[in-house]
This record gives C-alpha cells, structure tokens and sequence, in this order.
C-alpha cells in the first residue's frame, strides 16, 4: 500500500461517521463514482446501502450478546453486524481507486474481509 493512500484512508475516517438523518453521508466523490452512469451494479449497489444507519453502541452490544448465545438468533445478527458495515466498506474503499484500482473490486474485497472477520472475532460483549 502506498503512503498516500494511508493518508487519504486516513483523512476519510477523520470525516467518517458524519450523518445525516441517521444515515451515512458519503463524500461527493464517492457519490459521483457510485451513481456514474453507465454502471448500473455500482448505482444499483449504492440504492441499496446509502439509507442503512450505522450500530449504535448499544445496539452493537445487543448483537454481541445474541452472537455469544448461538443458534438462529446468533446468525440474524451477524447478518445486521455485516449489512451495518456495508456504508463503511464503500466509504473507505473511495481512496484506493485514485490508484487506479477498480472500485468494484476493492468493495467487494472489503465486504468479503468483513464477513470473514465477523465470523472470526470472538465477542465478549464489552
């Protein structure tokens, strides 16, 4: 990764989190990148994620727990954790295309990380 990139990955997480109405705000960049025309999964993917509102502690502390207990309940919340994530994937993923990098390719790389980290993590519910 080059050293630039860490910089603007940085300067996006400086802005990140600021919302609108419960929602994710996505930079003008990112914006224009996902509703281009002529890239209708890009537009179709962004319709579909820019209205899901980020966890709140007490809410990524519920899913926590549910995870911890198992079973169905365990699995619904793992998907709410993934789905909560999915904004923050793209939002972060805006960076690395200024080195040519495909942003298909870099959301898609970063939401398989977050399923695979999900499954991963053991939850203590701190």
């Amino acid at each position: 990764m080059k050293i630039q990139n860490i910089n603007n990955t940085q300067n996006y997480l400086v802005n990140f989190g600021k919302k609108s109405s419960g929602r994710m705000t996505f930079p003008k960049r990112v914006k224009s990148i996902l509703t281009r025309d002529g890239n209708f999964l890009l537009q179709r993917y962004y319709n579909e994620i820019k209205d899901i509102k980020p966890l709140s502690r007490k809410e990524e502390k519920l899913i926590s727990q549910q995870i911890m207990a198992g079973g169905e309940d365990a699995q619904k919340a793992k998907q709410r954790l993934i789905e909560s994530v999915l904004p923050t994937v793209v939002y972060l993923s805006a960076p690395f295309t200024k080195s040519g990098m495909n942003l298909e390719d870099i959301i898609q790389e970063g939401n398989l990380a977050v399923m695979k980290l999900i499954n991963e993590v053991p939850y203590d519910g701190r």
